[in-house]
């Protein structure tokens, strides 16, 4: 974390709003984007339980591309568009 920090401070950040849990989390979160599987996620984090769970989030994107080809309205789909 010493490192980090000196990292932080140079690019002239606090480094008192981040401590070791936000990379944890934001490691869970990158590394469910890439499509590690939830195994791996829960062992690299350390967690015992499934608490993991709760900081992995879906992308928007992939929310939206997912419903739209269970609709069958995959065509001319594109990010933010509104169909009915």
């Amino acid at each position: 974390m010493k490192a980090i920090r000196e990292a932080l401070m140079a690019m002239g950040l606090d480094c008192s709003l981040f401590v070791g849990h936000s990379f944890r989390i934001g490691a869970a979160a990158v590394a469910a984007q890439w499509g590690v599987q939830d195994s791996l996620i829960k062992t690299m984090g350390r967690w015992e339980s499934t608490a993991y769970l709760c900081y992995i989030r879906t992308l928007r994107e992939v929310l939206c591309g997912a419903t739209a080809a269970m609709t069958g309205q995959t065509e001319g789909w594109k990010e933010g568009s509104r169909r009915s």
